[in-house]
């Protein structure tokens, strides 16, 4: 290597290990493979019922991303999601009245978002009064990312295919992560 290049490369080894060693383990992802203009990483936040993300060891790879309007997330999905995931707007009933009709829907995994905001907020996804079994996992996904995932859902024909969980252990993970998200 020329010998110019060798402080880059020191300081670009100095940086991943910076970055590696603060990634949390715990941290999980959803990773956006098409369309292009989405293909980044977001991160989630675990419900506090149904499956726990944390032992589940099974990566959803290569399915479909289905959006759901608040009506159909608390009334009952019109729309078969068999084998995909969903993306809901937060809001007008729990958080388990979504995810007991997303998982009649046949979606594999559930995420909530605040979908009328481009705030950045985090909520805990609790499981309230109900006493219902919910079967599958599900997570909070940032109002900025979501709402950005939400929208072109709603507004474009085309497929949005994902990766979800993905753990935080890989260190890639940080340089597709999503720029308009906190680091």
């Amino acid at each position: 290597l020329p010998d110019a290049m060798t402080p880059r490369l020191l300081l670009l080894a100095q940086l991943c290990l910076l970055v590696h060693s603060s990634l949390d383990e715990s941290a999980l992802f959803v990773r956006v493979l098409s369309p292009a203009n989405l293909a980044y990483t977001y991160e989630i936040i675990p419900a506090q019922f149904g499956p726990p993300l944390d032992a589940y060891q099974h990566t959803h790879r290569g399915v479909q991303l289905f959006a759901a309007t608040i009506d159909e997330s608390c009334n009952g999905l019109q729309d078969d999601m068999t084998g995909g995931v969903v993306i809901m707007p937060r809001g007008e009933c729990t958080f388990i009245e979504k995810m007991a009709n997303a998982e009649a829907a046949g979606a594999l995994f559930a995420l909530v978002t605040e979908v009328n905001s481009s705030s950045s907020a985090t909520v805990s996804m609790t499981r309230g009064d109900l006493d219902v079994s919910i079967n599958i996992p599900s997570a909070w996904i940032a109002g900025t990312s979501g709402h950005r995932l939400h929208r072109f859902l709603s507004y474009n024909n085309e497929p949005v295919i994902v990766d979800i969980p993905i753990n935080g252990t890989d260190i890639a993970i940080l340089f597709d992560k999503a720029p308009w998200e906190i680091w």
